[in-house]
């Protein structure tokens, strides 16, 4: 999940989604093309601004045949002088099962409370 953040702060968008199942869900997007889609217009690191996410309250729990992590994203918004204030505080939960092909965990779904892709510009 932090590799997740990582990843998405550097705009690194297909490392991103390398870390989702081909099949995965965010939101209502379904599959890799969808999930880009909304990357690429939700994403202020996308769109060249400094906006780290800091993952906080990290919970994990085993589920069948994987790992539901649940957890705060705080974003912050480094423009101009500091302090930073927070732009976004999210809840969040991704599901992630073992890939049969290599055996890596990978988003399956992914939920992020009060986020609709939709309204976001």
């Amino acid at each position: 999940m932090s590799e997740y953040f990582a990843r998405l702060d550097r705009a690194d968008v297909e490392g991103v989604l390398e870390l989702y199942a081909d099949n995965a869900v965010l939101q209502d997007a379904k599959g890799k093309a969808a999930i880009r889609q909304i990357i690429l217009s939700t994403s202020a690191a996308v769109a060249g601004k400094n906006s780290p996410h800091i993952p906080t309250n990290i919970r994990a729990a085993s589920i069948d045949d994987g790992v539901a992590v649940d957890y705060t994203v705080v974003a912050y918004l480094q423009e101009g002088p500091g302090p930073y204030p927070a732009i976004a505080i999210l809840n969040q939960r991704q599901i992630l099962k073992r890939s049969a092909a290599d055996g890596m965990l990978r988003i399956v779904e992914h939920r992020v409370q009060g986020f609709d892709p939709e309204r976001q510009e």
